[in-house]
């Protein structure tokens, strides 16, 4: 299984605390890379952050200031990613918006549009500019951090919003993966989320199945998995267009759970993985869980009887 040495990363929501940060944290461990990440501001210790990524993993990790609404904007950044790095290699699209709206709010659509633009709209956008460079690429894989589709009516109902533009996104995976162009250069397109709730307060779907009481810090399984799909993908991994669960791809590397999170991310792996065997896997597991799916609504946001627009 190769790592992602020498690969040009471009990686979106990596900046602030949360999965698209532990993701970049994560990669970086292959030493050599190139990471951009793309966010309209710095955070408080972006700065720390790269400098620690460039010293412990001699990567080349850059801030380049993006407007995730603006198709513009997240062109021009594109551009001159692949201008600093000679390419591009890996896709990461982990930054996403959850926006409570009432159906009484008086800037319900303003609203709608920038949960719409961030979650949705951005993902084309950036998947339009970086196709020029991912077909170049030896091993080009575009990653989408959002959720199996589920047209549960309770799932709607709670967060209409949020929950249509993060399906959007998924709709633009199979889209993306499926369309003659992108196949034609065998650029792989996936989606991965977490199975249990999440500690991100952007991840708002989970499991109906599973209490709330299950909440758990999901960064270092998504980040664990993350690293994996994209690894197996510089291999050639068949897998395309696939919804998978963190510890669905965990559990087929096999990841000791407890390991990994007495180790904080570092865990042991007990065997290898064919692609085939995951892909096989994906399409039945993912299956199984249709149905399963419902809607988490944060209570530092509202009560959680409240439903949202």
């Amino acid at each position: 299984m190769s790592d992602l040495n020498g690969k040009c990363v471009v990686v979106t929501g990596g900046i602030k605390p949360g999965i698209g940060r532990a993701i970049v944290e994560q990669i970086a461990t292959d030493g050599g890379l190139s990471i951009a990440l793309l966010a309209k501001d710095k955070h408080t210790d972006t700065d720390i952050l790269i400098q620690k990524l460039r010293t412990e993993h001699q990567s080349d990790v850059r801030f380049i200031e993006t407007d995730l609404t603006c198709q513009q904007s997240i062109k021009s950044s594109i551009d001159k990613v692949a201008s600093l790095f000679g390419g591009i290699d890996v896709v990461i699209h982990a930054a996403s918006a959850f926006i409570p709206i009432k159906s009484e709010d008086q800037s319900l659509i303003q609203k709608y549009q920038l949960s719409n633009e961030v979650n949705n709209t951005s993902t084309l956008s950036l998947a339009s500019a970086c196709f020029s460079y991912l077909k170049e690429s030896k091993s080009p894989h575009f990653l989408n951090i959002s959720p199996p589709i589920n047209l549960d009516s309770k799932l709607l109902a709670a967060n209409i919003a949020y929950t249509a533009s993060m399906y959007a996104r998924s709709m633009l995976t199979i889209g993306l993966a499926h369309n003659t162009e992108w196949q034609k250069y065998h650029i792989r397109v996936n989606s991965l989320w977490p199975l249990k709730p999440s500690s991100d307060c952007n991840i708002m779907i989970y499991q109906s199945h599973m209490s709330k009481s299950q909440r758990q810090d999901t960064n270092s399984l998504m980040a664990e998995s993350a690293h994996y799909i994209l690894k197996v993908g510089s291999e050639k991994w068949l897998v395309n267009g696939e919804f998978l669960y963190d510890e669905e791809v965990l559990e087929m590397v096999g990841v000791s759970f407890a390991d990994l999170h007495r180790n904080d991310g570092h865990a042991n792996h007990h065997h290898g993985m064919p692609g085939q065997q995951m892909g096989h896997h994906s399409n039945t597991h993912r299956s199984k869980q249709a149905g399963y799916i419902h809607q988490h609504i944060p209570s530092h946001h509202h009560d959680d009887d409240d439903t949202y627009i």
